[in-house]
């Protein structure tokens, strides 16, 4: 079996979208033998996948074994919201004339923007 079709390989794919993905809350404590049961595995490939996912940062071992996942320090929180501030007070691109426009920028016919607002097929006012 070639290493891109391992088991573990896979399941860390999986669970890393789902780490990624928001499922498993910071602090939450991760089973092996609930992880195997719910991936359908044995104990092994999950502890190969999690423990590959320990070295990469992304969880943390548990004292009562398995594994949690890392609460953010301050520093990281802090970090997230100024991210996330610059992100919201950053110019948004006006995609609006690239969207309904073909090749040498004529427009394309009966193309419009998903920014512009959806024609009114209800008939209702909503000023």
């Amino acid at each position: 079996m070639s290493p891109g079709h391992a088991k573990h390989v896979l399941l860390h794919a999986k669970i890393r979208r789902s780490l990624q993905s928001g499922r498993y809350l910071p602090g939450e404590w991760l089973d092996y033998a609930a992880l195997a049961a719910e991936f359908h595995t044995s104990d092994m490939p999950v502890r190969l996948a999690l423990h590959r996912l320990i070295g990469e940062g992304l969880l943390e071992p548990h004292a009562r074994g398995g594994v949690h996942l890392p609460l953010p320090t301050e520093v990281e929180l802090r970090d997230r919201y100024t991210w996330l501030q610059h992100m919201l007070q950053a110019p948004q691109p006006d995609c609006s004339a690239k969207a309904s426009s073909g090749p040498g920028g004529a427009p394309v016919r009966g193309s419009r923007s998903i920014w512009s607002p959806a024609p009114n097929q209800a008939g209702i006012d909503w000023t």
